[in-house]
């Protein structure tokens, strides 16, 4: 079964985001602790 294209999207844009803020910790950027669990939620949902 092929993965729809939506979920290649979904899937596509979870990455991008989890790149970012990793990048933004590894450069000590504050971050709201809140921003990375909401990444995590969606990345698990």
């Amino acid at each position: 079964m092929k993965p729809s294209r939506l979920l290649l999207i979904w899937l596509a844009i979870l990455l991008v985001i989890g790149i970012v803020l990793g990048t933004l910790r590894a450069l000590d950027i504050a971050l709201p602790s809140t921003l990375e669990s909401i990444n995590w939620g969606l990345l698990l949902a």
